[in-house]
């Protein structure tokens, strides 16, 4: 004899009545109830891996991050030192030269004087022949001394020229340790795009919460996902000094303007 229906609908109707079931029935129940409940263990395995998963690719990020902004500090405080440093030079160096120069000075106005000295002994040079001689003895010793100045100073503003290059190049390595710093960044964004939730589609109800400004009557979706966080953060740079509030969709659905796409697409 084959098993009679299940009549359901009698069963719904008295539930609380005795009914008779065949015993194939009840194994066939339990076999799909223990189906199902393998189905739920396999199910539940899987969820736990996902999760293990994503929370150590977290941890690895985090780390990365760590990482990253510990070398951008050595890098930025390396560099400063460095310019301090060059900056401290150039200084010396500045002093130096002016010093120099001085010396320069003097040493001009002690040959201008020699010089009117000789001038003024020419009318008796048969007298003063010892006396010039010696004078002019003074006067090459000067000139000689000037020239090693002057050595001197060409040396110091070669100095200069080097330590100007000097600073060239490291404003060059300073930008390109900066482009790198940008390349990183990007990086790690990428990395926190790949382990954020799945994107969702963006709908707008009376319980949503919305970023709202009074003062321009506009709003942007408040949600939990990366990039309407960052569009929130701009919509509230934006709006900087105005009335800004948190409410619901339901709250500014009717007066106010929603610029959700648009500060989307610039965060990009």
């Amino acid at each position: 004899m084959g098993n009679k229906p299940i009549d359901w609908e009698a069963i719904q109707k008295k539930p609380g009545k005795d009914y008779k079931l065949s015993g194939t029935m009840i194994l066939d129940f339990r076999k799909t109830i223990e189906s199902q409940k393998e189905e739920l263990t396999t199910k539940s395995s899987k969820i736990k891996a996902l999760e293990d998963e994503k929370a150590k690719m977290q941890a690895d990020l985090e780390a990365k991050a760590n990482d990253l902004a510990k070398k951008i500090e050595t890098i930025e405080k390396e560099r400063d030192d460095k310019i301090k440093s060059l900056e401290q030079e150039m200084a010396t160096k500045t002093e130096s030269i002016k010093e120099q120069e001085d010396l320069n000075k003097q040493m001009a106005e002690k040959l201008d004087t020699a010089a009117g000295s000789v001038i003024e002994q020419t009318s008796a040079v048969a007298e003063k022949d010892a006396c010039i001689e010696e004078k002019d003895a003074r006067i090459a010793e000067l000139e000689n001394e000037l020239a090693k100045r002057q050595d001197t100073i060409q040396q110091l503003e070669s100095l200069a020229e080097s330590a100007a290059a000097d600073k060239d190049r490291l404003e060059q390595e300073i930008k390109s340790m900066e482009e790198q710093q940008d390349t990183l960044v990007n990086k790690v964004m990428d990395l926190e795009d790949k382990i954020q939730k799945p994107a969702r589609v963006v709908t707008e109800d009376d319980m949503e919460t919305v970023r709202a400004c009074n003062t321009c009557k506009q709003y942007v979706l408040a949600l939990e996902e990366y990039k309407h966080i960052q569009a929130v953060k701009l919509f509230d740079a934006t709006h900087r000094g105005h009335m800004l509030a948190t409410l619901t969709y339901g709250d500014v659905k009717d007066d106010f303007t929603s610029k959700t796409e648009e500060y989307l697409e610039k965060i990009g």
